[in-house]
């Protein structure tokens, strides 16, 4: 069924459409309390904001846009985790070793999502990022929380033939796809109203009280600054600094809160001089948990819906480059020479910090330079 979104009749029952998803899996919910820890670099600069909230979203849906693949990874095993559940984490008895509860593997390009917006998984990192931290935090709630608006809805989806995670998605690509419709719509002089928005932190906070903030919750990116009610907490900080480490990460997840990242994908530049990067794409993934070791941290790679390991670093200097010999023309006759990075870098972001994944560091590999960090905590009891 095709539907003019120019009239507004057409436009309610798109709308109403998008109340219409798949379940099929229960929800456990099991709390305990925690506390905010302070937000690492918080009030990042205005101008900075503006450049980056426009290539947030309009970035993840470029057709330039490609899945990881990445083959060579180590995927994360599983542990045993007979320890005490603390807030969202279930840990081993040392308390070491923690996963987030009730969090599911979502892949962006699940075969199973709704056919009509199955082509979003092809641009739905962010998307599935944002889904895997909601149910998450919805599911681990105290139990006295009631929920309202789309929060309610996208909580109590009902479905046919596929999971309630796979029906929370295809809810979220119809949201931002109407979105996506409406913005370019508005920007061609022929769309008025209100834009559907895709759900975001800020509105699932808002949805179990009213924020404290004066900012608008219910408009994605309208809130640049952490927001908080009496249930919880939600930010997105844009990094510019060196201060968002592996314990930072782990911090934020012992006192309560999910976690997403996301980062741009930069192909060391093979030529002599200073390290100089080119830009590819950008992805996020969610933090579901930490360990002991050199790889820390353990992400939910929504692009192929795989756990890894993975950790937050600036050191460059284990990474390789492959140069083309001098006076060598033919393919065939290719002589590189492979050497470390110069220590000398041109940095292409505002931080440092790149992402690394366990087993990745190969000749001429990608880095992932991090741009923001997005976090959700709602109270656990």
């Amino acid at each position: 069924m095709k539907v003019d979104t120019r009239s507004s009749i057409g436009r309610l029952v798109l709308v109403g459409l998008l109340t219409l998803a798949p379940l099929a899996a229960q929800v456990r919910i099991n709390p305990k309390a925690t506390e905010r820890p302070p937000v690492a670099n918080a009030n990042v600069n205005a101008k900075v904001n503006a450049q980056t909230e426009e290539q947030v979203r309009k970035s993840t849906r470029s057709p330039e846009y490609v899945a990881t693949t990445a083959e060579h990874l180590v995927s994360a095993p599983e542990v045993s985790l007979d320890g005490n559940i603390q807030g969202i984490l279930a840990c081993n008895l040392a308390g070491t070793t923690c996963r987030v509860r009730n969090m599911p593997l979502i892949s962006q390009g699940d075969p199973r999502v709704s056919p009509e917006v199955l082509y979003m998984g092809n641009y739905g990192c962010y998307d599935a990022s944002i889904v895997t931290v909601t149910i998450a935090a919805l599911a681990n709630r105290a139990k006295a929380l009631q929920l309202s608006g789309r929060t309610k809805i996208f909580d109590e989806l009902t479905g046919y033939k596929m999971p309630k995670e796979i029906a929370q998605l295809s809810q979220q690509y119809r949201w931002a796809a109407v979105h996506h419709q409406e913005t370019v719509m508005q920007e061609h002089g022929n769309f008025k109203g209100k834009i559907v928005q895709p759900l975001y932190f800020d509105e699932v906070l808002a949805d179990f009280g009213k924020i404290q903030q004066s900012c608008d919750p219910y408009t994605y990116g309208n809130c640049t600054a952490p927001v908080s009610n009496n249930e919880g907490n939600a930010f997105r900080t844009f990094v510019s600094t060196e201060n968002i480490t592996n314990e930072y990460v782990i911090n934020l997840m012992r006192s309560g809160y999910v976690v997403m990242i996301a980062y741009g994908r930069y192909e060391p530049s093979l030529e002599e001089g200073p390290q100089k990067f080119v830009f590819k794409s950008r992805h996020k993934v969610v933090f579901s948990g930490f360990q002991p070791g050199k790889y820390p941290l353990l992400i939910n790679e929504v692009g192929r819906g795989q756990q890894v390991r993975a950790r937050l670093t600036t050191d460059l200097s284990e990474r390789t480059v492959s140069f083309r010999s001098a006076g060598v023309e033919t393919p065939s006759r290719l002589i590189n020479s492979i050497r470390v990075m110069n220590p000398h870098v041109v940095y292409p972001t505002a931080t440092h910090i790149f992402l690394e994944y366990e087993g990745e560091r190969k000749v001429n590999e990608q880095v992932y330079f991090i741009e923001h960090i997005d976090g959700l905590r709602i109270k656990t009891q």
